[in-house]
């Protein structure tokens, strides 16, 4: 605090809700100094001040915050005070710096640095994230104010229950989630009239079902669709602002079974009473106000507004879901070069790019001799345990990076680097024998009988463990690996990976990005830092004489032909996941196995080798699948 009063910060954030804590704990995680600003008296107090019987329309396995899972079963639905609960929880475990009960009412810049202020108390920082949400403040047309005085008027806002209400009818002003659920309650004991025209249905019925199968499809529509990112998304915003989200938990036919009568929109007063848009006047008691919210950025002098009065936002550098962050002072600094029409790449050293690839990762680092080799792996999680057994590359297990947080949600982790690659120190030789020994040392030290996820080359491996080890797994997912059917490498791989073992270059590992993704560049584009620190922990780690060793010994063990009478042996579960435009390892193996074997086979579209770095959502849902299978 200086001599005026005026505390300091690196980084201020505006908010303590979901948004605002998941920022603070990567902020944390970096050990940045900052600080969270919340008006509420309580960390989940907006969530409370809901009416009594809301409940979150995602599943639980979506609602938890990076490095800790929601509390409830994976496809339950939480209430509006367990989620209260879970932020307060979620707060004080990470010992986040939130201050409560603090209402900023202005923001504004002071020579070099942002001035924050709630009444007589004065906040500088270098960076200031906004996470008080787009809309806060209630939206009411002005001929409210002509209804009679009798009638009893409450937004959504501070609506509670139905005893609040007054005896006789009631009229809900407004057709989005919220009209239809206050409606759905208040027609058991009052009367109910609901005016408006709905924006749409989801087509499906809100539930478990819905949950595991239709929610991975909409979650991949808004985050990769529907975004500021892409050309569809940029031209459809301006109808998503301000208008109702289709109607998801209640539909237009369990109004209809209530007794919900829907009329036309509700357009004035007349005679103290509402009018509608047909000219019927309804004497009813009580108006619910479900006309939603609008922005009040009246408190920010800055010069960050639009011609429609929205904040002007760039398209973000968004982390994949995987749970990876970046500190404020990094976004604003992506931010600064897109605005100069810099695309620049980070260079990092060996430790600095592992440290970026598991930032925000909740797993931790263990290391053991297993098998005469010295192993690193990543553990973490709650659940039933799960294996995730990299391919055939030099970074080893970081990789799973863009999909771990969100597995660590509903299974306990074990992701290893195996011998010669990664951190783990090599062995002589690697071979399915000796990968088999070292494979079962580590389950013996790490999980009993998890459910393996095996990629690439270490991929076949695992399916040539599988065939006299079933009874050490609970099932198995073989990713893209070429060894469970007749594989030869294309020409223009092998020439790719000679040139990288001789000559560990930038260029040279480019082109095994032209192999390993359907489209290298689009790659990058969803996280450009995570990806060129990945670029540069395979470069790295790719000149390491024992690892261009390990690389020779795994590309011939890993593409040997494991015999259909072999694979016959596998007791366990076992499903396939590719890529449809794999180059390195074609389809058409997977097709194959399928066919002969009967192991459900999970394509991803839009991928090549590595579908969770390339589509991390479309790679997680066909795992639900997988695994359901």
């Amino acid at each position: 605090m200086n001599g005026n009063g005026t505390e300091r910060f690196e980084t201020v954030i505006i908010g303590g809700g979901q948004a605002g804590l998941a920022v603070g704990y990567h902020l944390a995680k970096r050990g940045r100094p900052f600080v969270v600003l919340d008006a509420n008296e309580r960390v989940g107090d907006a969530w409370r001040k809901r009416w009594d019987s809301l409940r979150l329309f995602t599943p639980a396995k979506y609602n938890g915050l990076p490095g800790m899972r929601f509390p409830a079963p994976s496809v339950s639905f939480p209430t509006k005070d367990e989620m209260a609960d879970y932020l307060a929880a979620y707060a004080a475990r990470f010992d986040l710096p939130v201050r409560t009960g603090v209402s900023v009412d202005g923001l504004s810049r002071d020579g070099d640095r942002y001035v924050v202020a709630s009444g007589n108390l004065r906040f500088a920082a270098d960076n200031v994230v906004l996470a008080t949400g787009a809309f806060q403040k209630p939206k009411i047309p002005l001929f409210a104010s002509e209804l009679d005085p009798g009638i009893v008027q409450l937004h959504s806002s501070v609506y509670r229950n139905p005893s609040q209400l007054q005896e006789g009818d009631v009229l809900l002003v407004g057709i989005g989630n919220s009209g239809a659920e206050i409606a759905h309650e208040v027609s058991r004991t009052h009367r109910t009239w609901l005016s408006g025209k709905p924006a749409g249905q989801i087509p499906v019925r809100h539930g478990p079902a819905a949950a595991r199968f239709a929610l991975p499809l909409v979650r991949f529509v808004g985050h990769h669709v529907l975004t500021l990112k892409t050309p569809i998304g940029r031209k459809l915003q301006p109808k998503f602002v301000g208008h109702a989200a289709p109607l998801i938990r209640v539909k237009l036919k369990d109004l209809v079974a209530d007794g919900v009568e829907q009329v036309p929109r509700t357009v004035g007063v007349k005679d103290g009473r509402p009018e509608l848009a047909d000219g019927r006047v309804l004497d009813v008691s009580n108006v619910i106000w479900c006309t939603g919210f609008r922005g009040a950025f009246g408190w920010i002098d800055l010069p960050i507004f639009g011609e429609d009065g929205r904040p002007q936002q760039e398209p973000a550098e968004r982390p994949a879901r995987g749970g990876r962050g970046r500190s404020a002072r990094d976004s604003r600094e992506v931010a600064m070069s897109k605005q100069q029409g810099v695309q620049q790449r980070r260079h990092f050293t060996d430790d600095e790019a592992r440290e970026w690839l598991l930032a925000g990762i909740p797993l931790t680092e263990r290391r053991l001799q297993l098998a005469g080799a010295s192993t690193t792996w990543l553990e973490g999680g709650d659940g039933p345990p799960m294996v995730l057994l990299h391919g055939g590359i030099e970074t080893g297990g970081v990789y799973w990076a863009p999909v771990i947080s969100r597995l660590a949600e509903s299974y306990r982790l074990v992701v290893p680097d195996v011998p010669g690659l990664g951190k783990s120190e090599p062995v002589a030789r690697l071979d399915d024998v000796v990968f088999a020994e070292w494979f079962a040392a580590l389950l013996r030290v790490t999980c009993e009988k998890p459910t393996l996820i095996a990629h690439s080359l270490d991929g076949s491996l695992a399916a040539q463990f599988a065939t006299q080890h079933s009874d050490l797994l609970q099932g198995l997912v073989l990713y893209g690996a070429p060894g469970i059917g007749h594989y030869r490498m294309p020409l223009g791989l092998l020439v790719t990976a000679i040139r990288f073992d001789l000559r560990p270059s930038e260029r040279n590992n480019a082109r095994f990005a032209d192999w390993a993704f359907l489209d290298p560049a689009q790659t990058r584009r969803r996280d450009p830092q995570w990806y060129d620190a990945f670029m540069a922990y395979g470069l790295s780690r790719g000149k390491v004489p024992h690892v261009k060793r390990t690389m020779r010994q795994l590309i011939k063990a890993g593409t040997k032909h494991i015999s259909d009478a072999e694979l016959q042996r596998v007791a366990i579960p076992t499903a396939l996941i590719w890529g449809r435009r794999d180059r390195m390892a074609p389809l058409r193996i997977a097709e194959l196995a399928s066919a002969k074997f009967g192991w459900p086979l999970h394509v991803v579209d839009d991928a090549g080798h590595v579908p969770h770095i390339e589509q991390p959502e479309a790679f997680l849902g066909a795992l639900e699948a997988a695994l359901g299978a």
